[in-house]
């Protein structure tokens, strides 16, 4: 079996470790967009579940958030409306099923968000590995030729 032997410029080169660190940088950039939709889906996936107590009339006391890390006690009522939020700061009064149907439709696109974020992520990593693998061969090739690759100044 021949060896095969990779010929590039160093313009090529440079370009590919650049595509590499960007590649990085933008895998970085969407595993963090995924975790924040992770801790909405969670967010929602809550909400839903004592929108869900409620209605049943399984919780006798609560905890209801003020704001800034603060909490007051409640005694939910199952009858009682629901304070939804419905964007750009609006707040609208509903029944507990209308704002679990609400936060369903919430669920169902965020989750469609995560998995197209999470496909582009898939597909950023195999662009990447397909650069590293031509980056290694390259270094391979310069280290079997005795010569180091040098440092972009």
């Amino acid at each position: 079996m021949s060896e095969q032997r990779l010929v590039i410029t160093r313009e090529q080169l440079e370009e590919l470790s650049r595509e590499y660190e960007e590649l990085n940088a933008i895998m970085n950039t969407l595993s963090q967009n995924i975790a924040v939709i992770d801790a909405t889906l969670r967010d929602y996936g809550n909400a839903k579940s004592v929108l869900e107590m409620m209605s049943k009339e399984s919780i006798n006391d609560a905890l209801a958030s003020i704001g800034a890390g603060a909490f007051v006690r409640a005694v939910p009522q199952s009858n009682a409306p629901i304070l939804m939020s419905i964007g750009a700061g609006y707040v609208a009064e509903m029944d507990a099923q209308r704002a679990m149907a609400i936060l369903d439709d919430r669920l169902k696109e965020t989750q469609a968000i995560k998995a197209k974020l999470e496909e582009q992520l898939a597909e950023t990593i195999r662009r990447s590995n397909e650069v590293r693998n031509v980056l290694t061969a390259i270094y391979q090739q310069l280290q079997a030729q005795g010569r180091q690759p040098q440092a972009k100044s």
